[in-house]
C-alpha cells in the first residue's frame, strides 16, 4: 500500500511532539504494524527532533542569567523522560579471582574518586 505525503507528514509531526506507536496509530488510522513497517524513517526523524529540541532548550535554560527554577525542574523532567538522561552512572566491574571486597572498593574508589556500592560478588564458577 502507498501512503500519501500527507500521511508522512502527519506521522513525523506527531512523533515531534512525542506521541507513541499507538497514539500515532489512533490519530492517523494507520494500524501500529504498518507504522512499524513502512513509516520507520519518517518516526525516527520526528523523534530525533524532538530530542533535538529538548537539548536545544535544556541549553538556552543553561544560558540565562534569571533563577528559572521551575524551568530547570522541567528540563530535567524531560531530558530524563525523552532523552533517557540520568543522575546516576552504573558500572560493572570485572575483578581478578582473588580480589577481596575491600581491595575492590579501594581500587574503585582510587580509579574514580566515589564510594562503591558493591552489590555482590561472586566467585568464578570453576570448570572441568
Amino acid at each position: 500500500m502507498k501512503y500519501s505525503e500527507e500521511q508522512k507528514e502527519q506521522v513525523r509531526d506527531l512523533s515531534r511532539i512525542g506521541a507513541t506507536y499507538e497514539e500515532i496509530s489512533l490519530v492517523s488510522k494507520i494500524p501500529r504494524r504498518r507504522l512499524e513497517m513502512w513509516f520507520k524513517e519518517e518516526i525516527e526523524e520526528g523523534r530525533a527532533h524532538l530530542r533535538t529540541s529538548v537539548r536545544r532548550r535544556q541549553l538556552q535554560i543553561l544560558n540565562q542569567d534569571r533563577d528559572l527554577k521551575a524551568a530547570n525542574v522541567a528540563g530535567i523532567f524531560l531530558g530524563k523522560n525523552i532523552l533517557g538522561q540520568t543522575d546516576r552512572t552504573e558500572s560493572t566491574t570485572f575483578i581478578h579471582d582473588n580480589a577481596t571486597k575491600d581491595s575492590v572498593k579501594k581500587a574503585i574508589q582510587d580509579q574514580f574518586g566515589i564510594e562503591p556500592k558493591i552489590l555482590k560478588l561472586e566467585p568464578k564458577a570453576k570448570t572441568g
